[in-house]
């Protein structure tokens, strides 16, 4: 996807669809209409008319959920709603964690409540530009720090960690042109191996590049208590000795149980101990997170 492509948003209800636009280069988010919804045909004929208008890349819609972050009947149905906006145009749908956004948009309209739908959807096509924005805040570091060591024969080297870190490391690897990354699974490494076991959909490590007196860069998506840091390690050290080893992350939660840091972050986060963050990824390439209850 460009960098410079339009995206629309919707934030679905049962009377209106709200409705906002932006765009990846600007990355700030209008408030545009409510559609009102009457039935289906009357919707689909008026989304149609705005991405003839807008000629949008991509296409967002809000999930509305509990505060604790459990499902209800509005997310089944905006759901289902985004999986037929797919169907009907052929645009990949990404899906943005909503549960407050009506409240925002309460309080930033005041008394005025005629355009409360359209800036709902604002809001959260503006929290996709957000979650967005830290991959390109962690790119740009990245590269601003290594430059032409990146392309170098035995220069910078990208591993991520499956599969989060994984996901990472193909993106950034696109998009700096880099020829290669390497991929480690910390499954055999993790302290809680004996207890877990294997995961059934591991991918096993794979480094296209000699490790031995290599600087790498190690990429993850959360950084939390250190220990799948700690085990990614332990799997690197087993193919050869880097000459050193910089961490990167999406996200730093704190939390931590080693004395572990990251040297590029792209933000930092507060989150409740019995919370998680999880890292998803679309046809598009575009990554976004959401929150939920811990199980382990």
């Amino acid at each position: 996807m460009s960098h410079m492509a339009t995206l629309l948003a919707f934030d679905y209800g049962e009377k209106r669809i709200g409705v906002a636009v932006g765009n990846l280069l600007l990355r700030q988010a209008q408030a545009l209409t409510v559609i009102m919804n009457l039935n289906r045909e009357h919707r689909f004929k008026a989304i149609g008319a705005l991405l003839q208008e807008w000629q949008p890349q991509q296409l967002v819609v809000g999930l509305p959920m509990y505060p604790d972050g459990a499902a209800h009947q509005m997310t089944q149905w905006a759901k289902r709603f985004g999986q037929q906006l797919h169907g009907r145009f052929g645009l990949p749908v990404s899906w943005v964690d909503e549960r407050y956004s009506s409240v925002a948009a309460a309080t930033a309209l005041g008394g005025d409540l005629t355009q409360l739908d359209a800036e709902a959807a604002r809001i959260i096509l503006q929290q996709f530009f957000d979650e967005y924005s830290l991959y390109c805040v962690l790119r740009d570091q990245i590269h601003t720090t290594y430059g032409d060591s990146l392309y170098q024969p035995d220069g910078v080297a990208l591993v991520g960690i499956w599969s989060g870190g994984a996901w990472l490391a193909e993106r950034l690897a696109r998009d700096l042109k880099l020829a290669e990354f390497g991929v480690v699974s910390v499954v055999l490494h993790r302290d809680d191996y004996a207890e877990k076991g294997l995961h059934g959909q591991a991918r096993p490590t794979s480094l296209p590049f000699q490790v031995e007196g290599r600087r790498i860069v190690l990429l993850d998506d959360v950084l939390y208590t250190g220990r799948t840091i700690r085990a990614a390690l332990n799997e690197l050290y087993d193919f050869g000795r880097p000459a050193a080893v910089d961490l990167a992350v999406l996200v730093d939660r704190g939390g931590r149980e080693l004395p572990i840091a990251a040297r590029f972050v792209g933000a930092a986060a507060d989150l409740p101990a019995d919370r998680t963050l999880v890292l998803g990824r679309h046809e598009s390439g575009l990554f976004e997170f959401h929150s939920e209850t811990r199980t382990d």
